[in-house]
């Protein structure tokens, strides 16, 4: 009980200083606060509802570090921002804002390298991911003192490097070793992790590759990505308290389907407009007509495009349901040829159970009167 109230309390705090330190500074964005008041709160509120719930799995300490390491980060920010105005400047002003500026890597470093090495059951998939937990470690003190304590050298660089792309690998390959090894609800629980992953790894990227060509789009699809990795706290704790795990295969399907079908149509318009737009511009005058035509070709694309990824991804994410259309659109293939009611009954019943599986099952025939 003990260890709950501090975890309550611990979230309640981030969240209030996270606020003041947001009302207070004179560089204040109130989307941004928004947007990043309601990621700090899903990671301290998950992190604590772990706690309480889950007390002997690490993963909810995690995410309330996580969300204290954002919350203290912006605090030493607005610190060194006050500090700087004022004649004479505040005490350690500059270290300060050193801190602030190094202290972002704190967060992700533990969302994601130390959450995925003990997802889902709190403990590394082996003896030998302890070196990789070393050297995380150690990635960040090198990290401390370069970016704080301004301590610089190439070798101290190049340490910097390898252990981040051996930290993040070897997380990714603990995630990886756990799947195989796994049981049905263990993969399931990686699933909903890998979905998140997934949606801001395609999303982030492809709002930074259209900055030039759609700047709103872009805007638009990178606060996507960041949204999608503040939700990561809330679907890990959907996963490890197993709220309707099961349905994690047609969100995935689902996800990648419009995630493929967004980009491409993005790809296309930015194509299409930049190609028509040459020509047309110049006899119409202007890009109204490129930008028309592209439109209108985009809207023409979107469904048959629509369907064809749906399949492809049903095949490979949601096989469940790509087995039971097959199945189904099978048994109405036959049902056309077959004049046998017991036949038809009793392949009617093997495809009920093979595609959605239920608790009982019965046919009803309509006895015809005849005259």
């Amino acid at each position: 009980m003990t260890r709950t109230r501090v975890a309550r309390g611990l979230a309640a705090l981030d969240i209030a200083m996270f606020l003041a330190a947001s009302f207070v500074d004179p560089d204040v964005d109130y989307g941004a606060t928004a947007l990043y008041v309601v990621g700090i709160a899903s990671f301290v509120v998950v992190g604590a509802l772990l706690i309480d719930r889950v007390p002997t799995n690490p993963i909810g300490v995690l995410l309330l570090a996580a969300g204290t390491a954002s919350a203290a980060s912006a605090v030493v920010g607005v610190y060194a921002n006050l500090g700087a105005l004022q004649v004479p400047s505040w005490p350690a002003t500059d270290l300060a804002r050193r801190a602030g500026d190094a202290s972002f890597i704190y967060p992700i470093a533990i969302a994601l390298i130390g959450v995925p090495l003990v997802y889902p059951d709190g403990h590394l998939p082996s003896r030998s991911f302890r070196w990789v937990v070393a050297i995380a470690i150690g990635n960040q003190v090198a990290w401390t003192l370069g970016g704080v304590f301004d301590v610089s050298g190439a070798l101290l660089e190049l340490f910097v490097l390898v252990s981040t792309l051996v930290a993040f690998g070897g997380a990714a390959i603990a995630i990886i070793v756990r799947f195989r090894r796994g049981d049905l609800v263990q993969r399931q629980q990686i699933k909903w992790l890998a979905a998140v992953v997934c949606l801001a790894s395609v999303i982030i990227p492809s709002g930074f590759l259209l900055n030039e060509v759609a700047p709103d789009v872009s805007n638009l699809l990178v606060n996507v990505g960041i949204v999608a990795l503040f939700a990561l706290p809330i679907v890990i704790g959907i996963a490890i308290l197993r709220y309707r795990l099961y349905e994690i295969d047609r969100i995935i399907s689902r996800t990648i389907a419009y995630v493929v079908i967004t980009t491409a149509l993005l790809a296309a318009y930015a194509g299409l407009v930049v190609v028509i737009g040459g020509p047309l511009g110049n006899v119409a005058g202007g890009d109204t007509i490129s930008v028309a035509l592209s439109t209108l070709a985009v809207a023409v694309l979107f469904q048959p495009l629509r369907r064809r990824v749906q399949r492809v991804v049903d095949r490979r994410f949601n096989r469940a349901r790509y087995d039971a259309e097959r199945i189904a659109s099978s048994f109405s293939s036959r049902l056309r040829d077959e004049v046998d009611i017991g036949a038809v009954t009793t392949d009617l019943r093997q495809t009920a159970n093979a595609t959605v599986k239920p608790v009982s099952l019965g046919v009803w025939l309509r006895e015809v009167e005849r005259r």
